[in-house]
């Protein structure tokens, strides 16, 4: 299954902060962003692009079927279940600046999935949106995070 494409007409983005509303103007076939409580239902890949905190609630709502992937770099793939999961974090901010070009072109991405296919679809979505994608593990994840949030902070200063 590694080699099926997801059809991105029927991935939906739920979160309408600045990634879910980026994510939704880079990827036009795409439905939403849609709100909280939002189940999925139709769609065959839905993004989660909430907090952290919200995740977990958000795949909740998702009845199964659709595989459901969150924006998170810190969280494991543990808060997805039961859905056939992927993470797919751009590594940048989102400041909400218009710049006329993507704002995810040239970013690196972390990707994982709970299976093959769900880290291909998350890899498929990175190249998508003009994103450079590289795997890591759920057990890596914390590390990377903080790794990617002091490179993020010094670069400022």
């Amino acid at each position: 299954m590694t080699g099926v494409t997801p059809d991105l007409r029927t991935c939906a983005i739920v979160g309408a902060g600045r990634l879910g509303s980026a994510l939704a103007a880079d990827l036009p076939d795409v439905g939403g962003p849609f709100g909280r409580g939002f189940d999925g239902a139709g769609y065959s890949v839905v993004i989660l692009a909430v907090p952290d905190r919200e995740i977990a609630r958000a795949a909740e709502a998702i009845a199964p079927g659709p595989m459901v992937g969150h924006c998170s770099g810190a969280t494991t793939l543990d808060a997805l279940a039961p859905h056939e999961g992927f993470g797919l974090h751009p590594l940048m901010t989102f400041g909400g600046t218009a710049t006329g070009r993507s704002p995810f072109e040239g970013a690196g991405a972390a990707i994982a999935g709970t299976t093959e296919r769900a880290l291909h679809t998350a890899r498929v979505l990175a190249t998508a949106l003009g994103m450079e994608p590289f795997e890591i593990a759920d057990e890596d994840r914390a590390t990377y995070h903080a790794a990617a949030s002091i490179a993020s902070n010094f670069m400022v200063t």
